[in-house]
C-alpha cells in the first residue's frame, strides 16, 4: 500500500498519514521516522509494516526551505532518469561501434568509459 506522509519539524519529527484519518506518530530523528510510520500504519490497518511504500513530504514551516527541498528532490529524480537514459545509450552506442569494427579501446576513449567496461557492455 502506498502512503504519503506529511512530516512536520517541531523540536522533533511529527508525521501525519492523511490516508489514515487520525493516524500520527513521531520520532526524534528523521532516519527513525520511516519505521515509526510503518508501525503506526500497520497498527491502524492490521497489515504488515513491510507492506507499505512510504513517500515523505516535509513541511519545515518555512516556505523557502520547503521549496528548496522539493526542488532538490525533483532534480535528483530527473538526474536518475537521465542516468538510466545515458546507460541505455552507452550500451547501444558501444554495440553499434563494435559492429562497425572499432576496437574496444577506441570505443572506450570515444564514449568516456574504460575498454573493460565496453567489453562488459557488448558481451553482457
Amino acid at each position: 500500500m502506498q502512503i504519503t506522509v506529511i512530516c512536520h519539524w517541531e523540536k522533533g519529527w511529527w508525521a501525519e498519514i492523511p490516508q489514515l484519518p487520525h493516524c500520527y506518530t513521531q520520532a526524534r530523528r528523521l532516519d527513525k521516522l520511516d519505521g515509526m510510520v510503518r508501525q503506526a500504519a500497520a497498527f491502524y490497518t492490521g497489515q504488515s509494516p513491510d507492506s507499505f511504500t512510504v513517500e515523505m513530504q516535509y513541511m519545515l514551516g518555512d516556505e523557502a526551505d520547503d521549496e528548496a527541498v522539493s526542488e532538490l528532490k525533483l532534480l535528483r529524480r530527473q538526474m536518475k532518469d537521465a542516468q538510466r537514459t545515458a546507460s541505455v545509450a552507452t550500451e547501444a552506442t558501444a554495440r553499434r561501434l563494435v559492429a562497425r569494427g572499432l576496437t574496444m579501446r577506441d570505443i572506450g576513449q570515444m564514449i568516456g568509459v574504460s575498454h573493460q567496461r565496453v567489453q562488459r557492455l557488448v558481451n553482457g
